[in-house]
């Protein structure tokens, strides 16, 4: 995936790998149009299995809230609407390729096994920009995931807390 960076002025970091990601999104349907009224982001150790229990992780990026809920900024407009269900990929695709700024980047989000040590720290860069810029050079390793909280501890349970609102 490609990465930007937003602190003060845009910048380009690379591509960095990250481990695999569940969308959920809360839809609504009017006329021949889907609301998005929330979308939701959780990082997996699986790559591909999908079952009830699996559990699930904090997505390590900045523009994630803390209940797993997506901070699309200035392109919420543009993902609020669709005329179709397949149309939901434009969205996955533009949470990856936004800019990234650091108001939501917990650092908290990662374990302790992070090696916050060996980020390049340059004095115009903020937290979040050198991680994504380290994670450029460096593969993500799924022993930085952190647990998700209860209520999104893996798949049924998520379901049940998005879904139940």
């Amino acid at each position: 995936m490609s990465f930007t960076s937003y602190s003060n002025t845009p910048k380009a970091l690379g591509k960095a790998n990250f481990p695999a990601s569940l969308f959920l999104f809360n839809l609504t349907k009017a006329n021949e149009f889907y609301f998005v009224t929330n979308a939701y982001i959780f990082a997996m150790k699986q790559d591909n299995i999908m079952l009830g229990i699996d559990g699930l992780y904090r997505y390590p990026t900045p523009n994630v809230f803390q209940d797993a809920r997506i901070c699309w900024g200035k392109n919420e407009e543009a993902i609020k609407n669709f005329k179709s269900l397949a149309a939901l990929n434009g969205a996955v695709r533009r949470f990856f390729t936004a800019p990234f700024n650091s108001d939501l980047f917990a650092t908290h989000n990662l374990s302790p096994k992070f090696p916050w040590g060996k980020l390049t720290r340059t004095p115009d860069s903020d937290t979040a920009e050198q991680y994504l810029s380290f994670l450029t050079k460096n593969p993500f390793d799924n022993e930085w995931l952190v647990p998700h909280t209860s209520e999104f501890k893996n798949f049924d349970t998520a379901i049940k807390t998005i879904f139940a609102s």
